[in-house]
């Protein structure tokens, strides 16, 4: 083969790689739609956020490298959209969260469809809690978050032991920081959670932190009254301020990554698409 041909074959792959990217983005829309057609029924109030709202506002939709979407939704409000979403999304869809199961490792709520993985085809859906309005109290309030946030991560998520000697070496040790973690027992621990999760009401305070691994915080003032975004068959609910919002995310949300990131991104993606395809786990 000469380098021509090569170049070609790889063209050639990268374009039915990307082709088949873009299918997988098309059903994460399509379970978006499902999910924002029960929220505006219900008239319960979210927020595209993180990537996703940059997507709509900076790329006119969904960032073209990007495989998941992410909204968020004031923790006040989160067992009524759990419970709607029980009883309304269809029979192929369903949600996980740590308010259905106390032993799921993420902190953040996820709708799903079944056939598929849920580590790959999923809505994200963290919560936006109330933070003291003083800034000493509120950093040290968001210490307490983003410890508990990991802390929770750690002490529930899923162990591999791995084909390494380090990777097995990492596994005891986790094994045992775990062993550790569950002498406070589980109905304890959740209790922590939630005295973190409901000490400042989201709609009297003037700061609120998302309860996920950054643990920004923001102004409540920017997310309502919350913005329609319509184009064409799809509408979405948004951050009354998003580009407030972006600016304490992202600082110039406007600038693009290196097209190799951007790459790598698209293709770490479509990799873990290959492997779930290869093990059966989509159908």
């Amino acid at each position: 083969m000469n380098p021509e041909d090569f170049r070609n074959e790889m063209h050639q792959y990268i374009n039915t790689a990307y082709t088949e990217f873009q299918e997988f983005q098309d059903k994460l829309i399509e379970m978006y739609k499902v999910f924002h057609e029960i929220c505006k029924s219900n008239k319960i109030h979210y927020y595209y956020g993180f990537g996703s709202l940059l997507g709509i506002i900076r790329d006119n939709g969904m960032i073209p490298w990007d495989a998941d979407i992410d909204v968020l939704i004031p923790v006040y409000n989160a067992r009524k959209l759990i419970e709607v979403l029980q009883k309304e999304l269809p029979e192929d869809y369903y949600i996980i969260s740590n308010f259905i199961d106390n032993n799921y490792f993420l902190c953040e709520s996820r709708v799903c469809k079944k056939g598929y993985n849920p580590e790959v085809l999923h809505i994200d859906i963290f919560y936006l809690i109330g933070a003291p309005s003083n800034s000493q109290l509120r950093d040290r309030f968001d210490e307490r978050v983003k410890k508990a946030y990991r802390y929770r991560a750690i002490r529930n998520q899923p162990l591999y032991k791995g084909n390494t000697k380090k990777s097995r070496f990492l596994y005891y040790i986790k094994k045992v920081r775990r062993l550790i973690m569950h002498i406070e027992s589980d109905k304890m621990f959740d209790k922590r959670c939630n005295d973190l999760l409901f000490k400042y009401d989201f709609f009297e305070s003037e700061y609120c932190i998302v309860w996920a691994v950054g643990g920004e915080i923001f102004p409540t003032s920017i997310f309502e009254p919350l913005v329609i975004h319509k184009k064409d068959d799809f509408e979405c609910y948004l951050p009354n301020d998003s580009d407030a919002f972006l600016r304490i995310r992202y600082s110039d949300y406007n600038h693009y990554l290196p097209v190799s990131d951007r790459f790598e991104e698209f293709y770490a993606g479509y990799k873990r698409l290959l492997k779930l395809h290869e093990n059966n786990d989509i159908k």
